[in-house]
């Protein structure tokens, strides 16, 4: 029904209901949340998304819809504070991360890579590494590329982002030797999709 913009009013008042009669209900409470934000009930979906995190705390989840529904009311103080909720929970929210360091399409910045490599370090975060790895990319520093998702392979070897993003810069820079013994044990183990096999 949300994807069906004739049916958003619908959808929530469905939604409302759903809410009423399982008001904890998780899943109820962000289909919710999200029908308010497209109907454009910002301040509403903001008030249910303060309810969900007072109650679920340790959902990250929560904190990354809640930051949307604070830019979308243009409180830019409460999108900042939940943004840094969410990377204390989970470090390799790949959202939060782009919008708390202001990561854009193209983005080639160096500082920009230094600041994700200095959170990728101070966090643990292999998500961080992967960003900064893809701004040097961009910039055409394949060397760089490389040095940074090395660290984020050091940290999560078995991800499989990991592993695509690993794969790239490997061939980037034409070394196969190291293609061969990194990435097709991982191809072949059998773990991964199909997206590993095509790079």
């Amino acid at each position: 029904l949300l994807r069906d913009g004739t049916a958003l009013a619908a959808a929530t008042r469905a939604f409302e209901r759903s809410s009423e009669i399982r008001p904890a209900q998780p899943k109820v409470m962000h289909a919710l949340a999200t029908a308010y934000r497209l109907t454009e009930r910002h301040a509403e979906a903001r008030d249910l998304l303060v309810r969900y995190t007072q109650m679920y705390p340790q959902d990250p989840n929560g904190y990354l819809h809640l930051a949307q529904a604070y830019q979308s009311l243009g409180d830019k103080a409460g999108e900042t504070d939940c943004l840094e909720k969410v990377l204390k929970l989970d470090p390799n929210s790949h959202p939060a991360i782009a919008v708390h360091f202001q990561i854009g399409p193209g983005e080639h910045d160096p500082a920009k890579q230094d600041a994700l490599a200095a959170f990728g370090a101070e966090n643990n975060s292999w998500m961080a590494y992967i960003l900064a790895s893809l701004i040097a990319r961009e910039r055409g520093d394949h060397r760089a590329s490389l040095r940074e998702v090395e660290k984020a392979y050091a940290i999560n070897p078995d991800h499989e982002e990991v592993l695509l993003h690993y794969t790239t810069s490997l061939a980037d820079l034409k070394e196969l030797a190291r293609l061969a013994s990194t990435i097709r044990p991982a191809v072949e183990s059998g773990k991964f999709s199909k997206r590993l096999d095509w790079h």
